[in-house]
């Protein structure tokens, strides 16, 4: 519950496909637009998030009072949690909702032992969400540098009780 706000979390189904797109392009295209060395190409970019980005089995949409207000998606095994995606709609984001959810399921994961993992943009509400809930930045030099950039860090949280 976020207030007297329903807020909460399904699967993500085939036919929330649109959505995710559009909220991923909403947030992510200001980050990465301006370091692109190509223009932004609509239909190309998102066949990139169809083939790279969009994980069916791993994607969970956030719904506030029965309605999609972003998604995420994550990797789960029996000793650790990758966090690759988690957005908000725009008009969603600064009120808590983010928190509320991560606190929520850090308790479950915390229970579980597993550590948890993510790589964010740096400087964005997530980033500081991270390291208020305990998770440290983790070296550069740690970070396959195929993977690497000067846009994101990667956060890594040891379970409180392990």
């Amino acid at each position: 519950m976020a207030g007297d706000r329903d807020l909460s979390t399904r699967p993500g189904t085939d036919g929330d496909f649109d959505f995710a797109w559009e909220v991923y392009r909403e947030t992510v295209r200001p980050l990465i637009e301006p370091r692109l060395t190509r223009a932004w190409d609509e239909g190309a970019e998102k066949e990139r998030f169809r083939n790279d980005q969009w994980k069916i089995s791993e994607t969970y949409i956030i719904a506030l009072d029965g309605a999609p207000v972003g998604w995420g998606a994550a990797t789960i095994t029996d000793k650790n949690v990758v966090v690759k995606h988690f957005y908000l709609k725009a008009e969603h984001r600064e009120k808590g909702y983010g928190a509320i959810l991560f606190k929520e399921m850090l308790q479950v994961w915390d229970k579980e032992g597993k550590e948890v993992r993510a790589s964010v943009f740096k400087g964005t509400s997530l980033h500081s969400l991270g390291l208020q809930l305990g998770a440290q930045e983790q070296s550069q030099d740690n970070i396959n540098p195929a993977t690497r950039t000067d846009l994101t860090v990667e956060l890594v949280r040891k379970p409180a009780n392990p």
